[in-house]
């Protein structure tokens, strides 16, 4: 039968765990480098920047399959970091005391899913929350779905759409998480 349900062909998807990094090992930025390139092979982002980020007061969490391979990543650094070299990119972009800022947020596109978005995302803000930080901020991407999941799901607050943000020929939404008032989000 060409569309019988699943009659144990299949075996169950591997278990995801979110992990949060507090020493960042070599083979983590590798993992984090090589998704990059995977999922945004037109923004190429260099080398030296994701582990500028990785080094940061940031918080940075990785999603790890039960062989513990990296299947995604939250990088972040302080809000007024990133603001000294994104304000020539986004004029509009105030400084924000307590803010924590995504550099990049991505998931291979065989283990995305809420479930997995979930895992990483509570980690991430609990750790965030933990650290003393107060607001989340982002420049995200409309094309795939993920600031309108963000919007909806995680109450992120759009301030702005950005055309062409940072030269990569698509639109980015500038957003903002609230954590104070949140103890815990459910994508």
């Amino acid at each position: 039968m060409e569309n019988a349900p699943n009659q144990g062909r299949e075996k169950p998807p591997a278990e995801i765990e979110a992990h949060v990094l507090e020493t960042v090992t070599e083979k983590d930025v590798e993992g984090i480098l090589a998704i990059d390139k995977k999922i945004f092979p037109t923004m190429p982002v260099a080398d030296e920047e994701i582990r500028g980020t990785l080094e940061s007061d940031g918080v940075q969490v990785v999603l790890k399959d039960e062989e513990s391979n990296l299947v995604g990543y939250v990088i972040s650094l302080p809000h007024n970091e990133a603001y000294e070299f994104l304000n020539d990119i986004d004029p509009e972009l105030a400084s924000v005391e307590g803010g924590l800022y995504i550099e990049s947020i991505g998931i291979l596109p065989e283990h995305r899913s809420i479930k997995n978005l979930a895992a990483l995302w509570d980690a991430f803000t609990n750790r965030a929350r933990e650290k003393g930080y107060t607001k989340v901020t982002a420049h995200v991407r409309v094309s795939e779905g993920l600031s309108e999941v963000f919007q909806k799901r995680l109450k992120a607050v759009k301030h702005r759409t950005m055309e062409n943000w940072a030269d990569f020929s698509e639109p980015f939404d500038y957003l903002e998480f609230d954590l104070a008032g949140n103890t815990k989000e459910q994508p």
